[in-house]
């Protein structure tokens, strides 16, 4: 195997290690901040079906709809980029059908500076930025202002819970074991439950078969004298 390929093969193990846990990225539970911008927004009742996906190679993007947002997010991308892309992406769900206007700008600085307390004045004076569009040129100053929030402490993104360890042979084992073992536990109580009723359905039918049974023998005993009279 060259370097490159080494290279490469490493890159793909960090990306499917990242990959396992889509929503935790650089430590940020992405969910959590997620639900704070969505409320913020204003969508809590109408949120976007969203789709986190992690690349292998660097740089990150992301795309919306009405009713869905898709953010990859490259390899070498700082939690603020991340978190930046998505406010971006569900501001386009907020406003479908204004483009990067200044409606959608002011939208995107309002919501930054109430989650982040990034403020960005004099925005309608930033020089436009890539494809010509001052959007994402204001993009960016959001970005670094957030970015340098966070490295100190100004700004403190969701914590991610730890994943959990992965569990040994034999404790995958023994865990099939104790569920199997809970499974016999239950249908055997319940199908002695059922017995018991079937014990007692029996009982009463028993009952009252023998006591038809009863009958008809003391019917016959009574017919029987009757039958004897007519005889010479």
């Amino acid at each position: 195997m060259t370097r490159v390929d080494d290279y490469r093969a490493g890159r793909e193990r960090e990306a499917a290690t990242r990959r396992k846990q889509p929503w935790v990225y650089l430590g940020v539970d992405l969910a959590s901040e997620v639900r704070k911008m969505l409320s913020e927004l204003g969508l809590t009742r109408s949120a976007p079906k969203i789709t986190l996906r992690h690349s292998l190679r660097t740089g990150s993007t992301g795309r919306a709809w009405r009713h869905r947002v898709v953010v990859t997010i490259g390899r070498d991308a700082k939690a603020g980029r991340v978190l930046e892309l998505l406010l971006h992406e569900l501001c386009h769900v907020k406003l479908p059908d204004v483009g990067h206007s200044e409606q959608f700008i002011g939208q995107v600085v309002r919501a930054a500076r109430a989650l982040w307390g990034v403020q960005v004045d004099g925005w309608l004076t930033i020089e436009r930025g890539e494809a010509n569009k001052r959007a994402y040129a204001v993009d960016e100053v959001i970005l670094h202002e957030l970015q340098a929030r966070i490295e100190s402490g100004a700004y403190v993104p969701a914590a991610a819970k730890a994943a959990p360890e992965p569990l040994t042979a034999a404790a995958r084992g023994a865990a099939r074991t104790a569920k199997r073992e809970a499974r016999a536990r239950a249908m055997l109580q319940e199908h002695m439950s059922k017995l018991s009723r079937e014990q007692k359905l029996v009982r009463k039918w028993r009952a009252k078969v023998t006591y038809y049974e009863r009958a008809a023998v003391a019917a016959k005993g009574r017919a029987t004298p009757a039958a004897s009279k007519g005889e010479p």
